[in-house]
This record gives C-alpha cells, sequence and structure tokens, in this order.
C-alpha cells in the first residue's frame, strides 16, 4: 500500500537550535512518540545552514539532497547522542517520567539503509517499540481504542478520528510547529487483517497477567515428570518455552468469550468471587446467564456499600483450554472424587503447534492450582502437508477427498496409514494415497487369512480343542505370536504408536505368506492341528491389536465367536493379553531358524525370476553354503524345499556351472538350473493340478464340491501323465473322476464356465 514517509525534526533540549532527525512511514503514531532510538556504531553528523542544526547519520545524507549546501560541523557517534533530552513534539497525553521519557537510547535495530539512521519510537505500538520501552522504563502512551480510533480523552483535534485517516491532521501540525523536514511518499508492504482486508495495529494493551516467574521452577521441575513422545519436544522445545515464556496475558478486550470474574469499584478496589452463589449473595441478583451482556448487569457490593462492576475484559481462549479438566466435571462444585481420580489424565495427543498453546496452558494451571502435572504422558504429531509438499490447499487441489478417500479405502486403512507414519514422530508428512492403498492391501491380506479359516473349519466341521500341536509351523507361529504380542504392547506401553504399528505388517504377512500358505494341504485334508492354530492365533492376535484396528479386530473376534463359548460382546470388552515371554524365548532358535528359510526361500525365488524359471517347475538341488545353524534334516529345511521346489537341499556343496547364486550377508545360496526328464515331469505334473485347480474356481465350484471331468489332449506327455495319475489328481483337485476324450468336438459341447482350453491350449477340457 501506498503511506505517507515523513521526515520530522526533534528539537533537544540542552542544545540551542538542534534537531535530531527521524523518518518515518506511519505518521499517525507521532503523537503516542516519547523516545528516540540510535545505533551503537553508526556515525552521526551535525549539519547546520547557519540558522538550524540537524543531526542524522552520515550515510543517509545522499537521501537528503535538500541538505547539499549545509555545512558539516560536528562527527557523531550513538554513544555522544545516548541520554540527551528532546521536546516532545505535540502536547502528550501521559505525565512523562523526566528521568526516563524523551530521551535518546542506544538499540540494536536502527540501521543506515533507509531513513535516517534514527528511530522514532511509540512504545504502544509494535513489537521493537514496546521492548525499547519496557528495557528503558519509558511510559507507555495509549493513544487507540479498540476500534483504531483515537481516544476520546486525547488533546489533539483529531480525537475520534480512524487512525490511518489522521496521517494528513498529524503531518499538518507538525508542519505547522515548523518540525516537518520532509514529505513523500512509499508503496511498502503492511499487514492488513486476512478476512477483511483492513489495516493492522500492533498496539500495545492492559491486560491481566498470570506472573509466570513465580511458577516456572516448578513448571521445569513437574515437566520432568512427562513421557513426552518423541522425548525431545519435552527435553528440549517444551523446556525453551518454559524457560523463555513471558508473563501470560489471559485477558481479551474481545465481546465474546468467558468473561474474567472480577468486580471492582470506582475507586479500585476489587472483588473475586469464588462461585455463582457468592454472586447471588454479594450482588442480591439471580445469575440466569454467565455470558456478556448478561453477566455485566450483575452489580455487586463492598462491606461497606460500595458498588463494584464486572471489568470489560473476556478470559484468552488458551486459559480456557487449560481449564478443560477441571471445567468438564464441573470441579470442585461437584464430582470431586470422580475428578481426583482421573487427575492427572493419562494420556494427551495433539500436533507440535499445541506445545506453545494447549499443552502449555494446561501445564502451568495444572502447576499453579495443583502443584503437579495435567498428563503423564504427551504424544507430538507433525503436520499434514498435501500431496505436493505444500500446505493442504483448496486452492490448490493437493489431497484426496478425505470422505471419497476413506470410501475407497476404509477409514482403518487411512488410521494404519496414519499411526505407522513418520507424523506420530512429530515429523511432516506429505499425504500419499499409493501408501493409503498399501494399508488396505494389507488389510485384505488379513480378511482373507479369516475368510480362509473359516471356509475350512466350515468343510470339515471343526470344533476347537485344547491339545498343543507339535508340528514345526504351529509351534513356529504360536511363538512368533508371542513375540509380536510383546513387541506392539511394549511400545503401546511407552506411548510409541510407530513401532507398535510398524510390527503388525511383519506378523500378518509371516500368518498369511508363510504358515497358511506351507500349511494348505493340512487345512484342505482337515487337520486338526492346524486348524486348531490357526483359530487361536486369529483371536489372540484380534484381542492384541484392537487399539490400532479396532474395525478389523472387531470383525475378526465377532466372527470367531461362533467356535468360542466364553466370547464376549465385543473384542474391545477382552482383558488385554499378556506375551507369553517364556514360550517366545523358549522358542527362540526356531523363530531364527524359520526367518533364515524364509530369507533364503525369497533369494532362491528371485534367482528362479532371474533364470525364467516358474516355481512349478521343480529343480534339482539348492545348495546353501557358509550356514552353521540349519541341519540337513532340520524341518525348516524341509520347508524351504517345499517353498523353493527342487529335489533336495545341500550344504556347503561344490558347484558347477549349472548352478545360479546371490548372496544373504555372508551366506550364498545356489540353484542348480538343470532339468532332468523326471523334472520335467515333475514340472507338468504341478501345472497340471494348477490347471485343474482354476478350472474348478471358474467353474464356480466350492471347496470340496465334487464334479467330473473330461480332458482332450494331443500331447502325448500331457495324455500320458493324466492317464498314469488320474487318481491321485482327481483326490487332490476334488474331481469325482478324469476321463480322457477321443475327439475334440466332443469337448466343446455344452461346456459350463471352467471348461475350454488350458495348459496354453495344450489340452482342453469339460467339467460336469
Amino acid at each position: 500500500m501506498e503511506d505517507p514517509a515523513v521526515t520530522i525534526a526533534f528539537k533537544l533540549k540542552n542544545d540551542k537550535d538542534t534537531f535530531v532527525l527521524a523518518w518515518t512511514t506511519t505518521p499517525w503514531t507521532l503523537p503516542a512518540n516519547n523516545g528516540l532510538a540510535v545505533g551503537e556504531n553508526i556515525e552521526y553528523v551535525k549539519i547546520t545552514d547557519g540558522k538550524r542544526n540537524y543531526i542524522l547519520a552520515k550515510a543517509a545524507l545522499n537521501r537528503y539532497p535538500e541538505f547539499a549546501d549545509w555545512k558539516e560541523v560536528e562527527s557523531l557517534t550513538g554513544k555522544d547522542l545516548a541520554g540527551k533530552s528532546f521536546e516532545p513534539l505535540l502536547e502528550p497525553n501521559i505525565t512523562p517520567d523526566p528521568k526516563k521519557d524523551y530521551k535518546i537510547n542506544l538499540a540494536d535495530f536502527p540501521t543506515t539503509e533507509d531513513g535516517t539512521g534514527v528511530v522514532h519510537i511509540a512504545p504502544a505500538f509494535g513489537e521493537d517499540d514496546f521492548e525499547f520501552g519496557q528495557e528503558h522504563g519509558l511510559t507507555v502512551p495509549i493513544i487507540l481504542d479498540e476500534e483504531g480510533k483515537y481516544l476520546e480523552d486525547t488533546p489533539w483535534p483529531w480525537k475520534g478520528k480512524y487512525f490511518k485517516d489522521t496521517d494528513p491532521d498529524v503531518i499538518e501540525a507538525l508542519k505547522e510547529k515548523g518540525l516537518l523536514v520532509k514529505q513523500g511518499k512509499i508503496v511498502h508492504q503492511y499487514p492488513h487483517c486476512y478476512r477483511c482486508g483492513t489495516p493492522l495495529v500492533y498496539m500495545a494493551q492492559d491486560s491481566w497477567m498470570l506472573n509466570i516467574d513465580k511458577v516456572r521452577k516448578d513448571l521445569l521441575k513437574t515437566n520432568k515428570d512427562i513421557n513426552w513422545v518423541p522425548s525431545h519436544f519435552g527435553d528440549k522445545r517444551f523446556v525453551y518455552n518454559i524457560e523463555t515464556a513471558p508473563e501470560w496475558s489471559i485477558s481479551r478486550t474481545r465481546y465474546w468469550g468467558i468473561p474474567i470474574p472480577i468486580w471492582e469499584t470506582d475507586d479500585g478496589e476489587r472483588i473475586v468471587p469464588g462461585s455463582i452463589e457468592e454472586v447471588e449473595k454479594l450482588s442480591g441478583q439471580k445469575v440466569t446467564d454467565l455470558h456478556r451482556p448478561y453477566i455485566d448487569e450483575i452489580v455487586l457490593k463492598t462491606k461497606e456499600g460500595k458498588e463494584a462492576h464486572r471489568i470489560p475484559e473476556v478470559l484468552d481462549v488458551w486459559f480456557e483450554s487449560g481449564s478443560m479438566p477441571y471445567a468438564q466435571d464441573h470441579y470442585p462444585f461437584e464430582n470431586k472424587e470422580k475428578f481426583e481420580e482421573g487427575f492427572p489424565a493419562d494420556f494427551i495427543i495433539e500436533h507440535t503447534g499445541q506445545l506453545r498453546g494447549w499443552f502449555y496452558s494446561l501445564h502451568v494451571l495444572s502447576n499453579a492450582l495443583k502443584g503437579s502435572v495435567a498428563f503423564k504422558n504427551a504424544v507430538v504429531t507433525g503436520t499434514l502437508m498435501g500431496t505436493d509438499g505444500r500446505k493442504m490447499s483448496k486452492s490448490f487441489n493437493n489431497y484426496p477427498d478425505p470422505k471419497e478417500t476413506i470410501e475407497k479405502y476404509g477409514a482403518e486403512s487411512l488410521r494404519l496409514y496414519f499411526m505407522g507414519s513418520k507424523i506420530m514422530n512429530g515429523e511432516d508428512l506429505n499425504l500419499s494415497e499409493e501408501d493409503i492403498k498399501e494399508q488396505a492391501n494389507l488389510l485384505n491380506i488379513l480378511h482373507n487369512s479369516l475368510k480362509y479359516f473359516l471356509t475350512y473349519a466350515d468343510i470339515h466341521s471343526w470344533k476347537p480343542s485344547s491339545k498343543e500341536s507339535g508340528h514345526i509351523l504351529d509351534r513356529w507361529i504360536t511363538a512368533r505370536l508371542e513375540q509380536f504380542i510383546n513387541d506392539y504392547s511394549a511400545a503401546l506401553d511407552k506411548f510409541e504408536f510407530v513401532p507398535s504399528t510398524r510390527a503388525i505388517r511383519p506378523f500378518i504377512e509371516d500368518l498369511s505368506t508363510w504358515y497358511i500358505r506351507r500349511s494348505r494341504n493340512r487345512f484342505a485334508s482337515g487337520d486338526d492341528a492346524a486348524l486348531n492354530t490357526l483359530y487361536k492365533v486369529l483371536l489372540r492376535f484380534a484381542i492384541t491389536v484392537a487399539p490400532t484396528l479396532p474395525f478389523s479386530t472387531e470383525t475378526i473376534y465377532r466372527s470367531l465367536s461362533q467356535f468360542n463359548e466364553g466370547a464376549k460382546e465385543s473384542v474391545h470388552l477382552e482383558d488385554y493379553p499378556e506375551a507369553d515371554v517364556k514360550l517366545a524365548q523358549k522358542e527362540k532358535h526356531l523363530i531364527e531358524d524359520m526367518e533364515f528359510a524364509r530369507a533364503v526361500s525369497s533369494a532362491a525365488h528371485s534367482l528362479r525370476a532371474e533364470i525364467e524359471q516358474p516355481i512349478r517347475q521343480k529343480l534339482g538341488m539348492l545348495v546353501i553354503k557358509n550356514h552353521k545353524e540349519l541341519e540337513p534334516n532340520d524341518n525348516a529345511v524341509t520347508l524351504v524345499k517345499e517353498e523353493v521346489n527342487v529335489a533336495k537341499i545341500e550344504f556347503d556343496k561344490k558347484t558347477d556351472d549349472s548352478f545360479v547364486c546371490a548372496k544373504i550377508g555372508d551366506i550364498e545360496i545356489c540353484l542348480d538350473t538343470k532339468l532332468t526328464d523326471e523334472l520335467k515331469k515333475e514340472g507338468l505334473r504341478r501345472e497340471i493340478m494348477r490347471a485343474l485347480q482354476d478350472a474348478r474356481k471358474k467353474a464356480g465350484l466350492s471347496v470340496g464340491q465334487k464334479a467330473s471331468l473330461e480332458f482332450f489332449t494331443e500331447d502325448k506327455s500331457i495324455a500320458e501323465l493324466l492317464e498314469e495319475e488320474k487318481d491321485s489328481f482327481a483326490e487332490s483337485a476334488h474331481f469325482s473322476q478324469i476321463t480322457r476324450i477321443a475327439d475334440a468336438g466332443e469337448a466343446l459341447n455344452a461346456m459350463i464356465e471352467g471348461s475350454g482350453d488350458i495348459l496354453g491350449g495344450k489340452a482342453r477340457i469339460k467339467i460336469k
């Protein structure tokens, strides 16, 4: 905006016809001037035209061509000027302190980049001016009211006028007094209200203050009793906030808000009633509403009969926020026992900005009132940014619609995404829809595991038992669950949500992609131990992670309640489980072996992809080198052999050029790529089996539902294998019979879905 830029002459008291020049773009603040600031190391000069003497920074002379003919008579420093007194520009509206007001003092903010190198000080306006005034004990001349208008009791003709409209009046008044040296215009940035677009005033106000110095030591001491997550927020930033906190201005000059319960007589006596009953007793009036204007109509009477009216201010909203623990229970007027049982709060969580807001106000008031903390644990979250790293904004369109995101991926996926992200470590996070989708996929794996169990439990009419299983996979997943419960709950006990949440994914993957996948034949055959183990694991897992996945775990718990006579109405009514640490420790070697087995399997799968050899094709050998833990007869080795689909596993065997190798740390694994006729036959067997199972799915057959199958093929290898092992194929794929058709045409007739070409067109089947 465009503002006037004026240079004003301040008359020194004890120097004849000598004036100090100061420059300002806010002439309306000049009536509130009662100080000047100069820089200690700035070089100043006194110039004269023979009648008047002006003092300004030497570096500022080139901005004043009108002084080209003036003579330089003296060189000065800021120290030379400090302590000198000057006359008020206009009649003051204060009773000045002759020892402190209207003097020149040193400061570190004057520069020679613009103006005269001398700064005019109006302690009521602007932070620098106010702090300068406080440092040097200046009176604070208040000249404006709450609407930005000059006060009616000021001694100037523009009283009652809006501050920005008084610039011409002030300039003219100073011109008449011969104090206007130069007048111009400047286009510069000036703060405006973002709501109504009007200019803002940084103005000192009379305020009710809470003296932080009286409780500062207590605030620092009790802060050590709080568990901050992450800890550095409490150890550093919150401590810094307390150490540097100024007095807390707890009043606001607004209409809406909680009225401060202080009444004042005309001669300054104050009454602070402690309850509504006391107000009614002292006023003889009924209190019907605690808000303005009703409470302002209540007039209290002192013992001497003097009338006391409520002060006009309302409370700072942060004072209200800090009062929350007491206000929510109407303490101390009601619910005393309930309040004391729940105070301090176990846990609160908020954004980093609340370190100076809610966290701080709670802490100050609890120490002032109770001499204790208001909360035992505090989790501080970071800021959620848009997908492009900028602040979320509708105009930027840089975030997915929250409602659509929840409808698309589920609230549980969004929660899992946030709870495991760095935002819970107090760091800023760029929203990623792709990462939310990834959490949705993980939850699908969990729900599919439940569905898998329910399917086979129903097929085999399974009932739970208390019998423990000795099968390696059952022992492993049971121990792995206890290990998970210990890690997850230990992190939750410390309110560390990120490590607790991030432990969930590996366990779900262990359960689905290793335990269930490696136990498929056992489930298909109705193995009681496998079903019993999966049931117990799903149930115990659901109870454990209910705090993080409330919806998914409720679904699992209720789905399993048909097998659980002691089931409660909700998973959230269950007692929280304690980890069987002894079992996890006892099976520690098994857990480590299984981790290694999975790592080997993963590396072997990568080698297969490298040589483009599908998992259905059995290979001759896997060689493991430099590993001393596993033995050839270990059950974990058998699992690797089945997972990787090799005929055998050897340790530290010499390999040749037919092997491809990979490293896992210091350990090397090598896969034999040579294919014998028998291995090819085994690969074909698996391929056929996979094709038959896929055909069943396409035909819409349920698990275990019988059907007959006819096939036609001109491929000799496929024909021979299906003929030789049709009974085995029929049993494994749940067909009542498998019959070969001699004529291809027959296979085309009366086909249902699931019938048609298989094995890349090498065979054709018909399902009945």
